[in-house]
């Protein structure tokens, strides 16, 4: 290919790491996360983790494994696993970054110089032409060495001993981004330049012929919308009970537009397959012969009597269609004009056939996520020999790749989804469970039979009143829930709380004593139990056993409804518990629910939050009239002003000897002693982080603007001059506990998920 430079200025070395930015050394691609610093090339990945003593993570050879500043190395218990997650956190690392191709990618120590990167505590500096050292603040003589030629990396340890690590095996497509690939000059081979061209011209054709051809229809697609039209208000009225803007029966209406449709389609050649398809033909059809179902009327039984009432005066008007002769003199019928149905299944082949394109699984594709999908169940097999066979074929340590085919459900799932908007879709007044439970006169009551049964309310919300099939409603926005580490969990996702499938995410918070999840179900609630399902990562030892179930109406203003204290119902990944409440009385219920952490988990040391499924029961009594989302957009303002509060007034108080508490971002657990107590500072700020010696004996440094976090506090009264906010309730920085030892100061390498 021809090399095309950028039409700006090369980029200059950056001067310090942001977090979510790109940047490049030499072959490897460099970004920064909140807690991690990652690099990596074609074979090798390293994770540095900001708070580390010295040791560090990589994937190599399709291993992941820890190194530690003696030296030493040392492999996860479950070393596929561990290596899924560790490609599943860096690829919602960099997830966060712009998915435009022109994400600028700035190179970073590209020749000798005085400069150092600083990230917690870990220093980037270049001594020498095409090498890059890295050191730990705590580690006296530990040095990691990247080459420019070296597959890997080499390692001095703190014992002075010296290894060079290396790999030949590419790590693989979900290591490859658009912006990964940008090092000053951008290289387009001649088929990236036929691909632009052929862009282009969809563009001009769009632009030219589709886009006009729609503001100006054609006198035939003008009466196909109108025959659609009086199909949709004809089951309107059925679905109502009342009588259409004609004044016919909605079975005459009905006929009469089902008829005069299949005489329009008669003939394939009278309307296209791209004006068919913006006449929303398909949804409209679909929406007749569903049936909708009467509000308080029996639910899924009047809906299927309506489908069946509408089937049939379907295949009437269809019949009678068909039966009428065609006049051949006529020139709006051609010599392809056939039966009625048999026009109709030609024109939706037709439509498919333009306008679907079916997902395909690429197993080879540069910056798609993950392509194989982990077992998560222990498979059970059965071998043969087959006759003439002398030996069995050794598969030890060998991956089973499994590609599954779609079902005839998924397909038609799939189709319907993109040919016509889905309920969630649309604005949130249109939701049928919204237009119940703004409409109620008495409370909606939901009972429990089994635990993730379909009678939840969190199931209801999702299958739109159970008129649709089931939706994450987390996912697709119909609720919102947060978590005390904000949107990004360390694994999994904040829609995975939700989740119904029986095999568990990997979803849990940081190892946090005053860990939660909070769900604004943006109707008004009255629990009388819920369920729970133990998530997968950390196995038993991460199940829950002290904690509360809170509610609130504000999502500020927190009610104990119960409390859990050495609860040894959830063990196992997947396992399942449920729980009956006993709330105080309130006519109006509560919007807000949280699982709050008040004490270790299964462990008996670590505090992380392990959720992969919630559903609560009792009764719905109505709608709230606030925006959805309100209290967790609220919270995050919150912290954004007290963390510009801190960086504009209090820093610069940070001087020796001023007396500090914990802040707005502390996560270093009871290093403040238990309860938490003030600290006086004993060090001058550097590189965005300060060093405290704490009242109870303790010293540490901790991040004032490094990260984008500050983790003190001027101590009440020391920042009156600074005009200091409040500081932030319980529900957004959690408090000391009293239930456990402390921890040491300095923070040990993450277990094996």
């Amino acid at each position: 290919g021809k090399a095309v430079q950028d039409e700006q200025e090369p980029l200059s070395d950056a001067t310090k790491l942001l977090t979510f930015v790109p940047y490049h050394w030499r072959d490897w691609s460099v970004i920064r996360s909140s807690d991690c610093l990652y690099l990596w090339n074609e074979f090798c990945a390293v994770e540095l983790s900001s708070v580390s003593n010295g040791w560090f993570r990589f994937l190599l050879e399709n291993k992941l494994a820890t190194m530690y500043s003696s030296g030493s190395t040392e492999g996860g218990p479950d070393s596929f696993e561990s290596r899924v997650e560790f490609s599943e956190k860096l690829q919602r690392v960099c997830g966060m970054v712009q998915a435009s191709s022109e994400v600028p990618v700035a190179p970073i120590l590209s020749a000798p110089g005085p400069t150092r990167l600083v990230v917690g505590n870990w220093t980037l500096s270049c001594l020498r032409e095409g090498e890059v050292t890295i050191h730990n603040s705590d580690g006296t003589r530990q040095a990691t060495i990247l080459r420019e030629a070296l597959k890997g990396f080499v390692f001095e340890s703190n014992r002075g001993s010296r290894n060079t690590v290396s790999g030949t095996t590419p790590l693989g497509p979900q290591f490859h981004f658009k912006w990964s690939k940008q090092k000053g000059v951008q290289y387009k081979s001649k088929a990236d330049v036929a691909r632009q061209k052929v862009k282009a011209l969809s563009r001009d054709l769009q632009r030219s012929h589709f886009s006009s051809a729609q503001e100006s229809m054609r006198k035939v697609v003008a009466e196909l919308k109108s025959i659609l039209s009086s199909v949709e208000e004809a089951c309107l009225a059925h679905d109502s009970g009342t009588v259409p803007s004609s004044g016919l029966p909605w079975q005459e209406e009905l006929q009469w537009a089902l008829k005069a449709l299949a005489l329009l389609l008669r003939d394939e050649r009278t309307i296209s397959a791209y004006e068919l398809q913006s006449s929303k033909l398909v949804p409209v059809l679909l929406s007749c012969l569903q049936g909708g179902g009467r509000e308080g009327e029996g639910g899924r039984g009047t809906a299927a009597s309506e489908a069946k009432e509408r089937t049939h005066i379907f295949k009437t008007a269809f019949a009678e269609a068909s039966a009428e002769p065609v006049d051949m003199n006529s020139s709006t019928v051609s010599s392809t004009a056939s039966s009625a149905s048999t026009g109709l299944v030609r024109k939706l082949i037709s439509l498919f056939e333009a306008m679907e394109k079916l997902p395909v699984c690429v197993f080879e594709s540069p910056g798609a996520p993950l392509n194989l999908q982990v077992v998560h169940r222990r498979l059970r097999f059965r071998l043969e020999r087959a006759v003439g066979e002398d030996g069995l074929l050794d598969c030890s340590n060998r991956t089973l790749r499994i590609e599954p085919l779609v079902s005839v459900e998924g397909l038609e799932r799939f189709i319907n989804g993109v040919v016509a908007k889905q309920w969630y879709d649309f604005e949130r007044p249109t939701y049928h469970f919204v237009k119940l439970a703004k409409s109620l006169q008495e409370p909606l009551s939901f009972r429990r039979t089994s635990d993730f049964d379909q009678n939840g309310i969190l199931y209801w919300i999702g299958s739109n009143g159970r008129m649709a099939e089931w939706v994450n409603p987390a996912r697709k926005g119909l609720v919102v829930v947060s978590s005390s580490e904000g949107r990004i969990l360390p694994y999994g996702g904040l829609e995975d709380v939700l989740s119904r499938e029986s095999a568990p995410k990997n979803c849990h918070t940081k190892d946090d004593r005053n860990s939660w999840f909070a769900v604004d179900l943006g109707l008004r609630v009255f629990p009388t139990g819920y369920c729970l399902r133990h998530s997968r990562g950390y196995g038993s030892r991460s199940a829950l056993r002290n904690w509360l179930f809170q509610v609130s109406n504000d999502g500020h203003d927190w009610t104990t409804v119960h409390t859990h204290s050495n609860d040894t119902t959830l063990g196992e990944p997947g396992s399942t518990g449920w729980w009956v409440l006993s709330p105080p009385s309130d006519p109006l219920g509560w919007r807000h629910v949280r699982v709050r952490q008040s004490g270790p988990n299964a462990s008996g040391q670590t505090h992380y939050l392990s959720l992969s499924g919630l559903e609560l029961y009792g009764e719905i009594r109505g709608l709230s009239d606030e925006d959805l989302g309100k209290a967790a957009r609220e919270l995050e303002a919150s912290i954004k002003r007290q963390r510009k509060h801190i960086k504009q007034h209090v820093l610069k108080k940070l001087v020796v000897g001023a007396r500090v508490v914990r802040g707005v971002d502390w996560k270093w657990r009871d290093q403040d002693g238990i309860p938490s107590g003030p600290g006086t500072i004993i060090g001058n700020l550097r590189n965005g982080w300060i060093e405290v010696n704490w009242d109870h004996g303790g010293a540490n440094s901790y991040r004032m603007g490094a990260e984008g976090k500050f983790d003190l506090q001027l101590l009440e009264g020391e920042d009156q001059d600074a005009g200091a906010p409040p500081p932030p309730s319980s529900s957004s920085v959690p408090q000391g506990d009293t239930s456990d030892p402390p921890e040491p100061p300095k923070p040990l390498p993450p277990p094996a998920s």
